[in-house]
Formats: structure tokens, C-alpha cells, sequence
């Protein structure tokens, strides 16, 4: 039977995080759906989980070669992008993704930081305000957890595979579309902020991206892409 929704993951080195996702997956009252693991070459168990779990592997690549491939390799029309550092907590997140799709061609969701850090939670607090204001502007959308129509990504030609912002470019293509934040209780993992200096530099270079992608639509290309990750599974 044909899935109503696919659910495409890419990984690289997730065997700690990967689990925890699928897991949550498996308690959402919608089943009516694949899972693709796009997977980057990964050196640890990241495949035998996803085998595990009955899913599709798939190549991947970098985060936005991964989302493209695993949505070549999809079998439905709705296209649900998922970080394998996500968490899932309400348990019909997909049954509101899929009952709610009349009102959206492409769809995210204001992610929640398994922190809590106080300093993650202020740099993260300005950066939300930030994103809000840029909303008036251009929708927003977090590829960490982001939903699209197959006919709008094939239209707009899926992720532009830049180092970063994959999301927020395909976001200023389709930014004439219909777009919605559902609204749900989805974490991420906060591993990126090992530290105040990385935090700055983090919400720093995603804020000038937003800025310049917005109103000059220029792509700021700052070192960072999947191997950012590689020696910090620890966190």
C-alpha cells in the first residue's frame, strides 16, 4: 500500500541519536508511512539501526543532498524532513501534518533545545525574536523538521545544496506558497552550543544568513555541514 507520508532522514554518524527519533516515530498514532535514511557514509551502527527499524537507506551526502535523494526515493506526495537529532513529542504530530496539509504547501515547526543551559536558552531567545520579525518578510522554515508538498518540491528543485540554509533558500523560492507553523512539542538536541563562543558564533552566522538571504539574496557560506558534528557525539 502506498504511504500516505514519507519521512526522510539524513545521517551521518547518528547511532546515539537515531534511535531515540525512530522510537518516537513508532509511538505516533498516524502510521500510515515510510522512513528513508539518507545516510552520508556513516561508520557506526547509524545503518544496522535504521535496518532495525524496517527503513529505506538511501546515499546521501551533505544535509541537503541527503533530503534530495531521500526524496527521489519516496513513494508519497507529502515529504516530511526530519534531523536524526529530533525528538518527537506529541504523539499526533504526523496525524496533524497529514489532516492539516489543505491549508499548506510547505509547513515547519518552531523546535524546542533539549537544554537547559541559560545562556543557549537567551541566544536562542533573540534569535527566535529575530525570526519573527524576518517572518514578516519570508516565511521561515527549520529543515530540521520541515514538510512539503512533492509537486511544490519538484516545482522549486528541492534543496539548493549549499554548506547551510538549505531550508531558508528553498523558503525564498517558494515564498509566494502557502506556508504554516504547526504547532507541536518537537525537540532537537542542543550539541551544536558546546560552548558560549560556539553559541554566539552559531546564532551570529545563522542571523546574518537570514539577513542577507532576505533582503539582498545573497548566499553567506560560512564553514559548516555534517562533519560539524563528527567529534562531538559525546554531548
Amino acid at each position: 500500500m502506498k504511504p500516505k507520508l514519507s519521512i526522510i532522514i539524513p545521517t551521518l554518524n547518528e547511532e546515539k541519536f537515531l534511535p531515540k527519533l525512530l522510537e518516537s516515530i513508532k509511538k505516533q498514532t498516524f502510521n500510515a508511512y515510510e522512513i528513508i535514511v539518507a545516510d552520508a557514509n556513516s561508520k557506526d551502527k547509524t545503518k544496522d539501526i535504521a535496518r532495525k527499524y524496517g527503513c529505506k537507506i538511501v546515499k546521501g551526502g551533505s544535509a541537503a543532498v541527503g533530503r534530495n535523494s531521500g526524496a527521489k526515493a519516496a513513494n508519497s506526495d507529502l515529504l516530511v524532513f526530519l534531523d536524526a537529532d529530533i525528538v518527537i513529542k506529541d504523539e499526533n504530530f504526523l496525524k496533524k501534518v497529514y489532516e492539516s496539509q489543505k491549508d499548506y504547501d510547505f509547513a515547519s515547526v518552531l523546535l524546542k533545545y533539549d537544554s537547559s543551559d541559560p545562556v543557549i536558552k537567551v541566544a536562542l531567545k533573540i534569535s527566535e525574536a529575530y525570526i519573527s520579525l524576518n517572518n514578516l518578510f519570508m516565511p521561515h522554515g527549520y529543515a530540521g523538521c520541515f514538510i512539503v508538498k512533492r509537486q511544490l518540491f519538484e516545482k522549486i528543485g528541492g534543496f539548493q545544496e549549499v554548506r547551510f540554509g538549505e531550508d531558508l533558500v528553498f523558503c525564498k523560492k517558494a515564498k509566494r506558497y502557502r506556508f504554516k507553523l504547526i504547532k507541536s512539542e518537537i525537540f532537537t538536541s542542543s550539541r551544536r552550543f558546546l560552548s558560549l563562543g560556539q553559541e554566539i558564533k552559531e546564532v551570529l552566522n545563522m542571523l546574518i544568513f537570514i539577513f542577507l538571504l532576505t533582503f539582498f539574496n545573497k548566499i553567506y557560506n560560512f564553514n559548516y555541514d555534517m562533519h560539524h558534528y563528527k567529534n562531538r557525539s559525546k554531548n
